[in-house]
């Protein structure tokens, strides 16, 4: 029986309105200070914001506020509120959301931190390895947890919901839920500014398996004694519930575990972390489908130009930056391609598919070619050439970009030196855990 990770945020259902503090504060402003009860407090929809709600404030004061308001309560100041609504004739009731970080107690010079605890909100269920811990009545229950393991830390992930039941959480409530918790123990301890950094590359990481952004919220810092120090309630960026396909196998084996330091290796310099933050960030956009078929296609091939640019100019010098410009896009996608040893052409399901227009028409089977014409088409736009695009097969644009897709996951991970599974969006199966790969 262990013991497990205690919920910085506890949802029993999404978009629960989550109080997280209430009590007297000093109002600061022209001079002037005044004491009244504060209400902070998370919502979540339309998007997550922290709001605050204040009543009784003599009226001419509450209309004069502007943005010079400071409030300040115990181990926090704030001066970044944005009021929003002013209600009442002779006191007044001030409604507003905080813009920026907001956090509850303070770091000392030269503090480090040794441990974070945090919620992830809206990360895919898993089978990782079993857990069984005896919750407070006294029930023994069984859970998923993932373990990583890196030269400087030890990352922690425990799931708070069976998936039958966080499925039909969202399908009867959608948008935002605590679906798991997580703690990053850090052997050497790590500054303020290693901390905001580790924020990002924890973000970063996630997102990348769940296949939507899934950044740590509600964190708690400690010191090297397992003091709690300060609590980061900064809303950091989290995709709404949406069923998107990610990449990652059904069952989480030891190669899984690997990704965590071998990402922190890639990830070490912040350059090399820009252009890989970037790269995710074009795939999570083309994932989520958010430019649509078209729109997604150049995203992908945003992120194939900076590999490209990346891996054969920047850390190799195999291209020179004179013949950057002077290789079709086409060529630099098939040399990519090749690097990682991926096939040039369509994939077999696709092939199959589009069987006799490949006989008729060749080189609809060269992925590199065609993909690379249609994201010209829309980015050097032609009405001449768009009857070209028109005639392809019906169908024909999404097979490129479920594609290009599949492609980009295969030389993000083989970048992350992975060497275990991987499920295939463009299988002839798709039933879970019978659509999976030996990454190739």
């Amino acid at each position: 029986m262990i013991d497990i990770i205690a919920p910085t945020l506890l949802m029993k259902k999404p978009n629960e309105r989550k109080v997280i503090f209430y009590g007297f504060c000093n109002l600061i402003h022209q001079g002037i200070t005044i004491d009244r009860k504060v209400k902070i407090f998370y919502e979540w929809i339309p998007d997550i914001r922290i709001k605050i709600h204040i009543k009784d404030i003599p009226f001419k004061m509450a209309n004069s506020f502007g943005n010079s308001l400071v409030i300040k309560g115990p181990k926090f100041v704030i001066d970044n509120l944005f009021i929003t609504n002013i209600t009442g004739l002779v006191n007044a009731d001030v409604s507003g959301y905080l813009i920026g970080e907001f956090k509850i107690g303070e770091l000392p010079e030269k503090f480090r931190v040794f441990k974070i605890e945090f919620t992830l909100l809206n990360l895919v269920n898993y089978i990782g390895a079993g857990i069984n811990f005896e919750n407070s009545t006294g029930k023994h229950w069984s859970r998923r947890e993932l373990k990583f393991f890196s030269n400087s830390t030890q990352l922690i992930v425990h799931q708070y919901f069976k998936e039958n039941i966080q499925r039909e959480l969202f399908n009867k409530y959608g948008v935002f839920l605590s679906t798991h918790g997580g703690c990053l123990i850090l052997k050497d301890g790590i500054s303020e500014k290693e901390y905001f950094y580790y924020i990002k590359r924890i973000g970063l990481y996630f997102s990348f398996i769940n296949g939507r952004r899934c950044f740590p919220n509600f964190l708690k810092l400690f010191d090297e004694k397992g003091k709690l120090i300060l609590r980061d309630y900064t809303p950091y960026f989290v995709d709404k519930n949406k069923h998107v396909g990610s990449w990652i196998p059904q069952v989480l084996d030891a190669e899984f575990q690997d990704l965590w330091p071998n990402f922190l290796n890639l990830t070490d310099d912040e350059d090399e972390f820009e252009k890989i933050d970037l790269i995710i960030h074009w795939y999570l956009e083309a994932l989520n489908n958010f430019g649509f078929i078209n729109g997604s296609i150049i995203l992908i091939q945003n992120s194939y130009e900076l590999l490209f640019n990346w891996i054969f100019n920047e850390r190799n010098n195999i291209v020179s930056n004179e013949s950057l410009e002077k290789i079709r896009a086409s060529d630099k996608l098939r040399l990519l391609l090749d690097k990682f040893n991926i096939d040039l052409n369509l994939p077999p399901i696709y092939l199959e598919k589009y069987k006799d227009e490949i006989k008729m028409s060749p080189d609809l089977k060269d992925f590199s070619y065609q993909f690379t014409e249609f994201r010209n088409h829309f980015v050097h736009y032609k009405a001449g050439k768009r009857s070209k695009i028109k005639n392809k097969p019906d169908g024909f644009s999404w097979a490129l970009l479920n594609t290009s897709i599949f492609n980009l996951e295969i030389i993000i991970l083989k970048l992350l030196k992975y060497k275990g599974k991987m499920r295939s969006r463009v299988h002839e199966n798709n039933w879970r855990g019978s659509n999976e790969i030996q990454l190739p």
